[in-house]
């Protein structure tokens, strides 16, 4: 898993093109890859891509507090058709959660944690199209790792490009 998320990475980062014609973009959502929970993104859109950094609030736990999450992924709506630039398909790499675990030390528990992260695909939809100022929607399928488990999201969202 280690292995293979370095690889994504470095696959992600070298496709970061940056051209002359993209501009700064800002949202704010809700849910999915995008937003990373309750949350934001900054990125540089073109007409046909958008490459993003997206943190939020992903929710709380009784026994953690709140678990954030903090992400990378780059959507391209292309892919699809180069008539539109209405539906995007993606990439996301980032932090989705954080697993707890008990430790015995000098007979007593310390509780740790770990950060869990995953990656994924995405596919939104901008009603304005990319390069525009709108809502958008989305849906995320992200695959991470527990110490126990392999688990897969799949996430829903909403949210507002500026």
């Amino acid at each position: 898993m280690k292995l293979n998320f370095k690889i994504f990475i470095v696959l992600l980062l070298s496709a970061q093109n940056i051209y002359a014609d993209e501009n700064y973009t800002f949202g704010i959502g809700f849910g999915g890859s995008t937003y990373g929970g309750l949350g934001t993104n900054i990125g540089l859109v073109s007409d046909s891509d958008m490459k993003y950094l997206s943190a939020g609030l992903k929710g709380y736990q009784s026994y953690g507090g709140a678990v954030y999450s903090i992400g990378i992924g780059w959507i391209k709506t292309d892919l699809i058709s180069s008539d539109s630039n209405n539906h995007g398909i993606g990439v996301y790499v980032g932090l989705v959660d954080q697993e707890y675990y008990y430790v015995k030390e000098n007979n007593d528990y310390l509780e740790k944690s770990r950060n869990i992260y995953g990656y994924g695909l995405t596919y939104n939809y901008f009603f304005n199209g990319i390069s525009n100022s709108g809502t958008n929607l989305g849906l995320s399928l992200i695959n991470y790792s527990y110490s126990y488990e392999n688990s897969v999201m799949l996430s829903l969202e909403i949210g507002y490009q500026f």
